[in-house]
């Protein structure tokens, strides 16, 4: 092929561009004569010695002028220029750019032949020294333009122009110097040359800054360009997108399929100067590839412009429809770059509106696109001959001549030559009929000679004496095919005993007809060997012909290692084969195949041709064979999958992944020792999911599924398959579109299964187990995803535990898992409390059984049980509710569920519920149309005895809301007399302000709306209200406005000692409620700097210290302005001390400086309340933050209440992060969280607490509900927890994960065209799957 042009040096162009210029009466003189005879010297002279010689011609020049003048020291600052002169020239003959030699001598003798004529005057050779300075700083600038861009030609053109200007002014000077009049006037000899270099200068600078716009204008291109290819590279092999490899790696066969140049039809084909297509077809084995090949070849050799692909069978990165599309795009890109043309602007314009309408890649779905692409760079190219060969290994044949049928009709402006080949199938031929191609005949004479061309050829390379006779009799027996010739040629060269007398011409009279009888031939050639041979073929034919993709040589040999007898439980690297005897006991049926400078090892072996592994995959006695010895090499679909699936199973159940793999990556990188766990890890599923189960299938898969090597094999497959943790979500059209993997599974996504989905039909094992792993999987999926290295962290609870031992070796030995066992029958189970009695964790839960409402306290400790009878009111915090928040409804598939994210109360029943001896409130008050109560958190004290408890209300759009009405809600009025016969009174001083238990005149956030008023009467609606009860009392209820447009979250404090609760309505106010006397207190506070700001995301936590004598505000405001947008939200934390005397003047009295805290962590648009999670102890108060679907940040406040009663404030030394990370379920966001923390007494580690709600489908039909669980986790007293660093802990740690695109979660092993199934499973119903194709 045509080699692209050579681009010349730039400053040999400039040379040439300066010749040019000059008029006849310039073209004399010392500087020009000598210049001219430098560039003429330095081109005639050999490479790189040349350049040097120049660079040590004046750095001669400049040690003798040092020698002799006073200038020396100028010298000296000259030799740096000369060094980096001579760096750049090389770097011009290192980047293949012409006449770089002649250009050396040009830079260098022109600065000598200046600093010569100025040696004599100081000054002037001075600012002579200073311009070669400028110069040397132009010169490194250019240069690294001329490197990084050396085909651009804007950029080449500008350099050219410098170096022109440069040239000119060197000339100039010499000039100047020259005249007398000048020399004597030394000073304005130098004005005169800072004045002209000053006018160069200028001209330089401006270029300076195109050629930098130029540069990043490329630079951009380059990137856009490269973000072109990957989309139409789609997520397949990059290292196989060169679509010319074939074309390098086939080996002709020297004097063979030179016929077809004399043939009418290939030289009709070849000399038309129109579009044109050829299309040859022949049997099986007739030598299509060799032809291609030929013709391929001849055409470059031509200094034709030639694209050649060929569709492989055993090569998924070449076998669909698409493949040579891609190839063909591919090729003709480079064709158009070696031209120096740009992308074609439809193709960038396809791009965009392709990305525009979100497709990542160019799937083997986008024909129409793909056709497009192909026809916009063809319309470009002024001529292009294109070769496809094996149509019939594609496997989608008929699609891929379809394509070509299209593109074969493509009307260009240039010339596009087409060859196809392929076998006579009538699905290409009937594709074929529509295109009116010439079509060059099949003739057996022409295959005999160039059989006869090959066996002549290769009788001293295969070391046989084959006569003329034994040659001629395997032409007669090939009946013109070229793989019976090639296939037994190498039969008798596998056995070396053999000579041409006797043996040879036996075997060849019993040459076979066909090529099936060649195959038997094979098969029966083997059936004579040892049993362990036998055998061997056997095994390697089983994985060959039915493995999901094509084996390297270390995992075969790795595989064919393995021993299905129970006594070998691990690997055995002795009985691992020889490659030398699988290729003999084999012999010509395999080859090895991979590119250039591939190890042995890691090639791919492959069936010599695609017909043998068609014909082993034949019923034998389809072909005519009824031995036994024979038959056995014959395995169908579902047995060889079997046979595959077992090895797999008992490969991955050897003894050495029996125990916690830690250096998982190191295995895992070519590893020989390991070669087949990839394989293994990756398809043992597809190879089980489709086969005859048994009983005893199911023991194997049981007795993996319990093993601890069953939890080394999701490490594996969450490194080399990341797609199996991901979410599938369902659409509209029926199909699933695959997550991300990031965030919380929302209610209607699917995960995959980890055990053939036949698994339940094993009562009562399979079920419980299948529904333990899809479990696992819904809420550790993101860990496995993110980090799988810390799957230990990934735990399941003690039934679990008791179903799948194999966990508890690697598992996390500092993470527990409870789940509160719920009687049978039971529904609506709701955790109601969870708190320390001493050292022991207790939980509390309310549930229904039949009409009744119960609850029961569980030890987490120990895992007893205690009922506490019926519910009656008095002690709950929260009844089953009537309805659970339906949040999507972008679900449509059937028996999809969606997920209770919170309760939803009607104030009405639940006053009822918590009724007493007293009247209910006769005052009601509206809510806006169409709105419902959802509880956003609840709150209770931190003492033992927790009869009270504050529920913080908020109001959300109802679902099926029809109404147009205000409905009345309960609400407590002005006199508190209603609800409680309780006194109020006022209180004044500096701090606070009378008010009424809720909402009165003076109150400027909310206002008190009577609903027994007129409908004329404008009713304004309150979006927030907290409710407070003690004991059997009814409950307090205050309502207010929240601020529009931003998502809140308010907690209340109770005293441990005192009926006194503290809650915050607005960031400018506290408010003190006496549950006994009915007063009300506000507080005013002053906000602390960016606090004043809109936010969207507030939220105002209190905490009591357990002695009550010091009050905490914990206030966290988040901003998602377009500085963080593109990451998350930036959340500001501010914490607030105030001392408490009830009795005193003034109730609340800050204390210390106010702490703060900036994080930037997980968008508020993805969060659902509460948002963060707190807790309050005696000595800190613990803070998480979001994401808490997978890890999140904690953080604790040192609280030394000293300090915040006015000694020196704690500052930021007081705060502390966890010093490694820990990690919560998914589902965590969907359980309303809390958090305890407990300081033990003694030993060596502290607990943290996360209590987590239950969890259940919201339709009736089918799915179990998630019963509340408890996650504790040791952290170490001593060094669990460090200094929070404003640097290291800013961002999340999810953000500093790379994004993760699809190419990424399927994974390197898999191959990149390779289509892949899976089983997959809602995530709140593990009872229903589906079935999906992924690509």
């Amino acid at each position: 092929m045509a080699n692209s042009p050579v681009v010349e040096c730039p400053i040999s162009q400039a040379f040439h561009e300066w010749e040019k210029r000059l008029k006849p009466k310039e073209k004399t003189g010392e500087f020009y004569e000598n210049v001219v005879k430098a560039y003429n010297e330095g081109s005639a002279l050999g490479a790189g010695k040349s350049i040097e010689g120049w660079a040590n011609g004046l750095r001669q020049y400049l040690d003798e002028h040092r020698e002799k003048s006073k200038t020396f020291h100028l010298c000296k600052k000259i030799h740096p220029f000369v060094n980096i002169l001579a760096m750049w020239m090389e770097s011009f003959v290192n980047i293949g750019q012409a006449a770089s030699f002649g250009a050396a001598g040009v830079a260098f003798v022109a600065v000598r032949v200046v600093l010569k004529q100025a040696e004599n005057y100081y000054e002037t050779f001075d600012k002579l020294v200073e311009i070669l300075q400028d110069i040397q700083v132009a010169l490194i600038r250019n240069a690294n333009y001329t490197l990084w861009y050396p085909r651009d030609r804007s950029i080449h053109s500008l350099l050219v122009r410098d170096y022109v200007e440069i040239l000119t002014f060197w000339h100039r000077a010499d000039q100047t110097l020259r005249k007398k009049t000048v020399r004597i006037l030394a000073g304005g000899l130098v004005r005169s040359l800072a004045a002209e270099w000053r006018e160069f200068s200028e001209a330089l600078h401006r270029r300076s800054g195109r050629i930098g716009s130029l540069a990043q204008n490329s630079i951009d291109e380059a990137n856009f360009e490269k973000s072109v290819r990957n989309w139409i590279r789609g997520t397949g092999d990059h290292s196989k997108s060169d679509p010319q490899n074939d074309l390098q790696e086939l080996q002709g066969y020297n004097g063979t399929c030179s016929w077809i140049l004399d043939d009418p039809t290939f030289k009709c084909w070849y000399e038309s100067i129109e579009n044109a297509t050829m299309w040859y077809s022949a049997p099986p084995g007739s030598g299509k590839t060799t032809l291609s090949v030929a013709v391929a070849r001849h055409l470059a050799d031509k200094d034709e412009k030639v694209i050649y692909f060929r569709y492989r069978y055993d090569d998924t990165t070449s076998s669909k429809p698409l493949s040579a599309l891609r190839s063909i795009i591919f090729r003709l890109w480079t064709i158009r770059e070696e031209a120096g043309a740009r992308i074609p602007r439809g193709v960038s314009e396809l791009y965009q509106n392709e990305i525009k309408h979100h497709h990542e890649y160019l799937g083997d779905e986008d024909k129409d696109v793909a056709v497009k692409l192909v026809e916009l760079f063809l319309n470009q190219t002024p001529k292009v001959h294109i070769v496809v060969d094996g149509l019939d290994e594609c496997l989608d044949s008929g699609s891929a001549v379809k394509l070509f049928q299209r593109l074969v009709k493509f009307e260009s402006y240039g010339s596009t030559k087409w060859f196809l080949t392929g076998r006579k199938e009538p699905e290409i031929l009937k594709e074929i009929a529509a295109i009116d191609a010439l079509e060059i005949p099949h003739r057996i004479e022409n295959i005999t000679k160039d059989i006869r061309t090959y066996l002549e050829s290769r009788r001293n390379e295969i070391q046989l004496k084959l006569c003329s006779n034994c040659i001629e009799r395997v032409i007669s027996a090939s009946g013109g095919n070229f793989l019976y010739s090639k296939l037994m040629i190498g039969i008798l060269c596998d056995d070396e005993n053999r000579g041409c007398s006797g043996e040879i011409h036996d075997e060849l009279e019993r040459l076979p007809e066909g090529m099936s009888g060649c195959y038997i031939r094979c098969l029966e050639r083997i059936a004579r060997m040892n049993r362990s041979d036998r055998r061997l073929a056997r095994r390697v034919f089983v994985f060959m012909v039915w493995a999901i993709q094509t084996l390297t040589v270390h995992q075969l040999l790795n595989a064919l290692a393995i021993m299905m007898d129970p006594y070998y439980d691990d690997h055995q690297s002795d009985r691992v084969p020889k490659l030398e005897r699988v290729k003999s006991v084999c012999g010509s049926l395999i080859e090895l195949v991979g590119p250039k400078g591939t190890s042995e090892g890691d090639q791919h072996i492959t069936f010599f041709h695609k017909s043998f592994r068609d014909f082993l995959r034949e019923n034998p006695a389809a072909v005519g064979i009824s031995k036994d010895d024979l038959r056995c090499f014959f395995v169908d679909m579902k047995l060889g999958n079997l046979e595959i699936g077992q090895h797999c199973l008992k490969y991955l159940n050897f003894r050495r992944y029996q125990h916690r793999v830690d250096d998982l990556d190191r295995i895992l990188d070519r590893n020989e020792e390991h070669a087949f766990l990839k394989y293994a890890a990756s398809f043992w599923l597809e190879h089980l999911q489709y086969v005859d189960h048994s009983q005893d299938l199911f023991e194997d898969v049981k007795s993996f599924v319990r093993s601890p090597a069953f939890w080394s094999y999701l490490a594996v497959r969450a490194k080399i398959r990341p797609h199996t943790f991901v979410g599938y979500k369902p659409l509209d059209t029926g199909e699933f579109k695959v997550g991300k993997g990031q965030g919380e599974l929302s209610a209607d996504e699917h995960i995959s299964d980890l055990v053939p989905d036949w698994i339940d039909c094993y009562e009562p094992e399979g079920p419980r187990i299948l529904q333990t792993l899809h479990s696992y999987t819904c809420e550790w999926h993101e860990i496995l995803l993110s980090c799988p290295e810390s799957w230990s962290h990934c735990i399941l609870d003690h039934a679990g535990r008791e179903l799948l031992p194999g966990v508890k070796r690697g598992a996390n030995k500092k993470v527990r898992w409870f789940v509160v066992p719920l009687p049978d029958r039971s529904s609506m189970p709701a955790l109601t409390d969870v708190f320390f009695c001493k050292s022991e964790l207790r939980v509390r839960v309310a549930y229904q059984a039949g009409s009744e409402d119960h609850w029961l306290e569980a030890s987490v400790n120990s895992g007893k049980i205690r009922d506490l009878g019926t519910l009656q009111g008095d002690l709950s915090a929260l009844l089953p509710p009537e309805r659970p928040v339906c949040l999507s409804r972008e679900s449509r598939v059937p028996g999809s569920h969606k997920i209770q994210s919170t309760w939803v109360i009607d104030l009405k029943n639940l006053a009822a519920s918590w009724g007493s001896s007293i009247d209910e409130p006769k005052e009601l008050v509206t809510k806006p149309s169409g709105m419902e109560w959802k509880m956003a958190i609840e709150t209770r004290p931190i003492e033992i005895r927790r009869s009270a408890v504050g529920l913080r209300l908020t109001c959300v759009k109802a679902e099926n809301s029809q109404t147009t009405e205000t409905e009345p809600i309960l609400e407590l009025k002005s006199d508190l007399n209603a609800l409680d016969p309780v006194t109020g009174s006022s209180e004044a001083d500096s701090g606070f302000s009378d008010a009424d238990s809720t909402i009165s005149e003076s109150d400027s956030d909310s206002s008190a709306v009577d609903s027994g008023h007129g409908g004329d009467e404008v009713q304004v609606c309150d979006s927030d209200c907290l409710i407070i009860r003690y004991n059997r009392r009814l409950p307090v209820i205050f309502s207010w406005t929240g601020s529009p447009g931003a998502k809140s979250q308010v907690s209340c404090a109770f005293h441990p000692n005192r009926k006194i609760i503290v809650w915050s309505e607005s960031p400018e106010e506290l408010r003190v409620f006496d549950f006994d006397s009915g007063e009300v207190k506000v507080r005013r506070i002053e906000q602390h700097g960016d606090s004043k700001r809109s936010a969207t995301l507030v939220v105002r936590d209190l905490h009591f210290s357990p002695c009550g004598d010091y009050l905490y505000l914990l206030v966290v405001l988040t901003d998602e302005t377009e500085d963080y947008k593109h990451m998350g939200s930036k959340y500001d934390i501010l914490l607030s001390a105030f001392t408490f005397r009830w009795s005193s003047g003034e109730v609340l009295r800050q204390c210390g400086k106010v702490r703060r805290v900036e994080h930037i962590g997980e968008a508020v648009s993805k969060l659902r309340p509460p948002y963060v999670v707190s807790h309050c102890n005696a000595s800190h108060i613990y803070l998480c933050l979001p994401p808490f679907h997978h890890n999140p940040k904690l953080l604790r406040f040192a609280l030394d209440n000293n300090s915040m009663a006015g000694e020196p404030d704690a500052g930021f030394d007081g705060v502390e992060t966890l010093m490694s990370p820990i990690f919560f379920p998914n589902s965590t966001p969907s359980r309303r969280p809390r958090i305890l923390y407990r300081h033990t007494v003694s030993g060596e580690y502290d607990e943290l607490v996360l209590a987590l709600d239950s969890l259940r489908p919201l339709s009736e039909e089918g799915g179990a509900v998630s019963p509340p669980m408890v996650v504790r986790y040791k952290i170490n007293r001593e060094n669990g927890w460090r200094a929070w660093d404003a640097h290291k802990d800013k961002e999340g740690a999810h953000l500093k994960q790379e994004e993760r695109t699809w190419e990424m979660l399927r994974g390197a092993f898999i191959a990149g065209d390779q289509r892949y199934k899976v089983v997959v499973r809602p995530r709140l119903n593990y009872t229903r799957k589906a079935y999906l194709s992924c690509h």
